[in-house]
């Protein structure tokens, strides 16, 4: 068995090459796939404590980090979308505010 330290690391060969437009690493893991009971287990787990919860794909090769910034294609940790956001300029459009079931801008 291999143990890669620093995994998701610059000089983790598995991590996808990603980058903040001013060339900034991002961080990630390319993790295999879970075993499919393992993953039913997940989301019978998940509807039992939050049964509203609307549940698209089980899979565990991405995160939602991964899902918006690496086009499904890895894990990055949560500790980097300030970052991310920061470097690559993302602003807020508008404010919105949501009362008595109307949405309206600010």
């Amino acid at each position: 068995m291999v143990y890669i330290l620093n995994p998701g690391g610059e000089d983790d060969k598995a991590s996808t090459k990603l980058a903040t437009r001013l060339g900034t690493f991002i961080p990630n893991e390319r993790r295999k796939e879970r075993h499919p009971e393992a993953l039913r287990h997940a989301v019978n787990y998940m509807m039992k404590y939050h049964p509203n919860v609307r549940v698209g794909s089980a899979i565990a090769v991405y995160n939602c980090m991964g899902l918006v910034f690496a086009c499904r294609r890895t894990w990055i940790s949560p500790d980097y979308l300030r970052k991310i956001l920061k470097e690559d300029e993302y602003y807020q459009l508008v404010k919105m505010k949501f009362s008595q079931g109307i949405l309206s801008c600010i």
